[in-house]
Order: structure tokens, then sequence, then C-alpha cells
């Protein structure tokens, strides 16, 4: 069974976590409500959907590095997550 970091930030315990790869409908309920609890919500003010939320677990950004033509570099903005993090996070939904 993997451990789904998502799950846990929202205090879920690990047995919930489906032991199968692909689409899940409750971990994507549960990150949903997760942003929309810490108040991560659209331009337009409404809850986050799910491709957004994808497109920013895959995003480079948020550990201090940009995408660019399809090559990774350091930026010079300051890190909000490890690059362990990130690459957890990878592990979990690849």
């Amino acid at each position: 069974m993997r451990h789904n970091i998502a799950y846990t930030a929202c205090g879920i315990s690990d047995d919930v976590w489906p032991s199968y790869p692909g689409p899940d409908p409750i971990r994507d309920m549960v990150l949903r409500q997760f942003f929309g609890d810490h108040n991560v919500r659209s331009r337009t003010g409404k809850c986050i959907g799910n491709t957004v939320i994808s497109a920013m677990l895959v995003n480079p950004m948020y550990y201090g590095h940009f995408r660019y033509r399809g090559e990774v570099y350091e930026g010079i903005h300051e890190a909000i997550i490890t690059k362990k993090l990130f690459d957890d996070v990878q592990t979990v939904i690849n």
C-alpha cells in the first residue's frame, strides 16, 4: 500500500489510500476540499478543479526551479517546498 501525502495532510489514515494506480475520485475530492479549506481558489474565487491541482503538483516552481522549453532550470525565487517533498509527491502520483 502506498503512502498518500494529501490524505496525511488532511488527517486521513493510510488505510483509506487505494492500492491501485490511476484516477481516484476520493483523493480528488479530498484535495479539492483541502485547498478550499486553505483558501486556495481560482482567480474568480471558485474552488480549484482537478486539472489545476494536477498542474500544481507537477510544477517545479514550488521547489525553486522553473520549466522553460521542456527543460528545468534553477530559479532565483525562494522555494516553498523541499525538492524531497516534490519528489515524494511525484512518486505518489506516478
